[in-house]
């Protein structure tokens, strides 16, 4: 059987009520405990000055103090009766071994019964010497104020403990359900929201408290989900036409080279050598698309690897001024120079990575550039190093320089005098880069101006 509720709630009151009664049984046994010291306290002290008193009037041989007492006797060292105060005949209130023990020093006998007394007594002996003779002094006081307190006690808690635990976990109850009254709030309208409907929030509890602050921070997750949500529908319009132009024109062109082919074989004897030509165009042309695609294929899918973390990043020491030359002398010569220069300077990166930033970064500075491409590594110290690809080009135009690093954003055709769908980029080149500097840790920023007047790129690595 579950004793334990399944609700917060539930729990709450019901950890508030057994904490409640765990306090009272605690404070009971201490309170218990502390008027059980004081009233000892009080009956030892009361004990002692009878003693003395007894033990004096003995010593100065009035016997009649004894019996004046409240129960005082008087033995022999071997336990003989000499003097009580609850009549002649009456045997001697201690033991055998607690006589001994009253010859050798003080001793207290607690909750026993004494004839005279009572069933619960606590006796209090000490030895005296009386004419050459080693005598003992009895004296003794019921406990039962003792046993009554504690009686008291005990009937407090048996009693008080259900009450105080059945209303503390009541109100428990109650307050609980006051305080999570916003969050059931919250999940009633969480419940409710779909994602055909993104724009939808939570209500927010008014005030500073914590399930105040809960609800605004929901409501900024949901922002960020919203406009998450909104950029993956881009990503995928945008890739859905830049997919459709290169398959549209790959299409053609085969269905092209297949028309000439169809021509050739139904009259062989009258083969063209012109459509032969024609069918080795298209199928150029159809070889380049195919290399289009693979391009753009193997973009988004380094992308999205970025966006899931699955692209691990193997960090060693790496000199970017060499691996720019090694890039530069790779792609090999081009109708523009390029020039590097700057620091020798070592960053903790993965080489791979860099090498594929740099390599996009000259490609398409060699693109755009008239006749000059500049890579300047510099050092910056404890903040790392910079490398900046510049050209001497016309530079990113003005509306294309806020949105560089997105994805699929190009310039527009017209300013660059290539014709739609053949301006030779994916529009994830730098969206590829601004990723792997973003998994260093770096930063990266896209400029018009110096060095060289055209387009700069500024990657800082930590």
């Amino acid at each position: 059987m579950r004793w334990w509720p399944a609700s917060l709630r539930g729990r709450l009151s019901l950890s508030a009520a057994l904490l409640a009664g765990l306090l009272l049984v605690a404070g009971t046994l201490l309170v218990s405990a502390d008027v059980t010291r004081t009233i000892g306290a009080t009956i030892d002290h009361e004990l002692r000055d009878r003693l003395d008193v007894v033990k004096a009037g003995v010593s100065a041989g009035a016997l009649d103090v004894v019996v004046a007492d409240t129960f005082a006797q008087v033995t022999t060292a071997d336990g003989a009766v000499v003097k009580s105060s609850f009549g002649e005949g009456k045997p001697a209130v201690l033991t055998a071994g607690e006589q001994q023990r009253a010859l050798d020093s003080r001793v207290v006998v607690v909750n026993r019964a004494a004839a005279g007394v009572g069933p619960r007594t606590r006796l209090l002996a000490e030895p005296i010497v009386v004419g050459g003779r080693t005598e003992v002094v009895v004296v003794g006081a019921t406990t039962e104020p003792l046993e009554r307190a504690r009686q008291r006690a005990r009937l407090t808690l048996a009693v008080l403990m259900p009450i105080v635990v059945l209303a503390l976990g009541l109100g428990a109850w109650v307050l609980v359900g006051a305080v999570l009254r916003p969050v059931t709030r919250l999940t009633d309208e969480a419940a409710r929201l779909s994602m055909d409907d993104p724009s939808r929030r939570l209500p927010e509890p008014t005030g500073d408290h914590e399930v105040a602050v809960l609800g605004r921070h929901l409501n900024t997750l949901l922002d960020r989900v919203q406009a998450a949500m909104a950029t993956d529908r881009a990503f995928v319009d945008d890739a859905s036409h830049e997919l459709r132009t290169p398959i549209s024109v790959l299409r053609g062109e085969v269905e092209l080279a297949q028309l000439a082919l169809a021509d050739a074989r139904s009259d062989p004897s009258h083969l063209d050598v012109s459509r032969l030509d024609a069918v080795g165009e298209s199928l150029a042309a159809a070889r380049d698309e195919t290399e289009r695609l693979s391009r753009l294929a193997d973009d988004l899918l380094v992308l999205a690897r970025m966006d899931q973390g699955q692209v691990r990043l193997r960090k060693e020491a790496v000199h970017p001024r060499q691996l720019a030359e090694a890039v530069v002398a790779r792609l090999g010569p081009g109708r523009t120079r390029v020039d590097v220069v700057g620091d020798d300077v070592l960053v903790n990166a993965d080489a791979a990575r860099i090498e594929q930033v740099l390599t996009n970064l000259v490609a398409n500075a060699r693109r755009h550039a008239f006749s000059k491409v500049l890579i300047a590594v510099e050092d910056l110290g404890s903040d790392g190093a910079s490398v900046t690809v510049a050209d001497d080009g016309k530079g990113f135009p003005v509306d294309l320089l806020p949105v560089a690093f997105e994805r699929f954003r190009r310039a527009n055709p017209a300013r660059t005098g290539r014709a739609p769908g053949r301006e030779g980029g994916t529009g994830l080149g730098l969206a590829i880069v601004s990723a792997i500097v973003a998994s260093h840790r770096g930063d990266i920023s896209a400029s018009n101006g110096p060095p060289l007047g055209g387009a700069a790129v500024r990657v800082r690595l930590p």
